[in-house]
């Protein structure tokens, strides 16, 4: 946690950034940093992933840097949820990541589409799930495949499609 926090207090000094982003604010380093770019006026974004938080010092530390924050961010009204405090609650926005400008399904070309199906093997009425996410223990891609191999034997439209990647190995 020390380390950390020296760091990143290396980082404020060398590049003064104007915007600090913590993801899952319930860890005291990501607390305590958030605490630190307040002190120097800079606003901060926190984004939460998870839902629910069990664990009470875990929730406490959770709701300081959530108040602490300029901007909170989730992805579920699930994850609204883990706010303790009405007024977190109320301030806390649902943003799934995506830009639909870019992404808007009315808007991407129908002829990408079918070219990335035929490359795929995905036909016209199969059902495809789509997991993105870097691929890693955490995100527990292999229950995850396990679990759809089961539904795949009932429905043999049913699709799964990961993407992701790998980082902070090498390759």
């Amino acid at each position: 946690r020390d380390q950390y926090g020296k760091q990143i207090k290396k980082i404020f000094d060398e590049v003064d950034p104007d915007i600090l982003h913590v993801h899952n604010g319930y860890y005291r380093p990501h607390r305590d940093v958030a605490r630190l770019a307040k002190e120097k006026d800079k606003k901060i974004v926190h984004t939460w992933h998870g839902g629910n938080i069990g664990i009470d010092r875990l929730r406490k530390i959770h709701d300081e840097t959530a108040g602490i924050a300029d901007y909170n961010f989730v992805i579920s009204e699930a994850g609204k949820k883990a706010f303790t405090y009405e007024q977190e609650r109320d301030r806390t926005q649902i943003a799934f990541g995506v830009d639909l400008g870019t992404f808007d399904p009315n808007k991407v070309s129908q002829r990408n589409v079918n070219s990335i199906k035929d490359r795929l093997g995905i036909k016209e009425d199969d059902f495809v799930y789509f997991f993105p996410g870097r691929y890693d223990a955490q995100k527990n891609q292999t229950t995850l495949v396990r679990a759809f191999s089961r539904v795949a034997k009932k429905d043999p439209h049913a699709k799964l499609l990961l993407m992701g990647q790998s980082h902070d190995r090498g390759y």
